[in-house]
């Protein structure tokens, strides 16, 4: 580096000292946690703005199942998938037509926003 006259103390640190280069995740793995936070941002607004049928709820669900499951790092007994998962099964024993009451309402959100702080926590 004095050879040549250049001054990078963050890259001589990483590779001098650290010994392994910066290495940034696949493209895929970004654009795949980007999905799982649209979904989850996109579940949590759609119950805030009272769509709270089953078959307004579920797709969306079904699509962050979906999303979470292609994220590799993540455990399969990870929190957010378990939630995610009980909501699923719990959806899917309603009739479409039907939809969530107040109590309902309240605890999926609940768990969506420890599911999503998790997820971050995680990532």
């Amino acid at each position: 580096m004095k050879d040549y006259q250049l001054d990078c103390p963050l890259g001589y640190h990483r590779l001098a000292v650290v010994g392994i280069p910066d290495v940034p995740a696949p493209i895929g793995t970004a654009k795949i946690v980007a999905e799982v936070v649209q979904y989850f941002i996109t579940l949590m607004d759609s119950l805030k703005l009272g769509m709270v049928a089953v078959d307004e709820i579920q797709p969306l669900l079904g699509d962050l199942m979906s999303s979470l499951n292609q994220v590799n790092t993540l455990p399969p007994e990870f929190e957010a998938k378990q939630k995610v998962q009980h909501w699923l099964t719990t959806l899917n024993k309603m009739k479409a037509s039907d939809e969530l009451d107040k109590e309902q309402i309240r605890q999926m959100m609940f768990d969506l926003e420890s599911s999503y702080n998790a997820f971050h926590r995680a990532i």
